[in-house]
């Protein structure tokens, strides 16, 4: 299990997603409307967190995959080969609210392999799950890769 800090998630973070989206309620944009609607600050957009990839600062140009990827995005199993995504599973437990620090972690489901005309296919399935700085639960996000 490998467990990532993705930092504390600002407004200005939450209001360029929102607005790189399309999602333009004001519940995303605007504080004041956040707060009346019961929250401390503006909320992200329910898929917000895995959408925020690798490590926040970024990593050496040398460190990454021979495709561009950070390494860390990636089962070990699956690197050096060809892979892209096969879906993602949602489960939204809790908003994400402007000011909460939230920590990955990341954990390999299964992998299992099949026998295509074209060779190998490998199917993985990663689970990571977003906690805040109290531990509770925010959102779990069921990965599917398929690699060549």
């Amino acid at each position: 299990m490998l467990t990532l800090d993705l930092g504390v998630i600002t407004a200005n973070m939450i209001c360029r997603y929102a607005m790189a989206v399309g999602d333009l309620d004001a519940i995303h944009h605007d504080r004041a409307t956040a707060v009346a609607a019961g929250y401390n600050d503006v909320i992200a957009p329910p898929n917000f967190l895995p959408a925020i990839i690798g490590t926040p600062s970024g990593i050496n140009e040398g460190d990454l995959l021979f495709d561009g990827l950070d390494p860390i995005d990636i089962p070990e199993p699956l690197r050096g080969r060809r892979v892209m995504g096969g879906g993602q599973e949602l489960s939204f437990k809790q908003p994400v609210q402007a000011g909460t620090r939230v920590a990955c972690r990341r954990k390999l489901l299964d992998l299992r392999t099949k026998q295509t005309k074209r060779g190998e296919l490998m199917i993985a399935r990663t689970e990571a799950a977003y906690f805040d700085q109290d531990g509770t639960l925010l959102l779990t996000c069921v990965q599917t890769m398929l690699a060549i």
